[in-house]
């Protein structure tokens, strides 16, 4: 079966998006209610401590999701296309194995025997599935 990549993507938001939405509305009517302003609570530390919460935050937080489904999503029907799903599943679970290895690179992590052994049995088990 075809299935273009952006109405997948738009499937697989819905859910997400239409709870977000519902939340949203529960607590202006909960809030409502109680004579309240709906507002946003602060992110722990505050502005006094020098961190930015509230709405910027919180904006910043849909834009990452948005894009995550946005592109995300897409990228990963077209890799269930083309490399199928013993490909695609492992790969999209890859991120120990990247994480290891950039705090390795990156931030100077110390990377235990049994860690870069189970590192290298995993990637070496990815270049096997994408052989076939």
């Amino acid at each position: 079966m075809e299935v273009d990549p952006l109405l997948a993507a738009v499937v697989m938001m819905l859910p997400t998006w239409g709870l977000s939405w519902l939340v949203l509305l529960a607590r202006r009517a909960r809030t409502a209610r109680r004579g309240q302003r709906a507002s946003v609570p602060p992110l722990p530390g505050g502005r006094a401590a020098g961190v930015v919460s509230g709405w910027p935050v919180l904006a910043v937080l849909a834009a990452s999701a948005a894009s995550n489904y946005l592109l995300g999503n897409p990228s990963w029907v077209l890799s269930l296309r083309l490399g199928g799903l013993t490909v695609t599943g492992p790969g999209t679970q890859s991120v120990a194995l990247w994480g290891g290895l950039l705090g390795a690179l990156l931030l100077g992590e110390r990377v235990a025997v049994r860690m870069g052994a189970g590192l290298g049995v995993f990637a070496a088990g990815l270049v096997v599935l994408g052989l076939g």
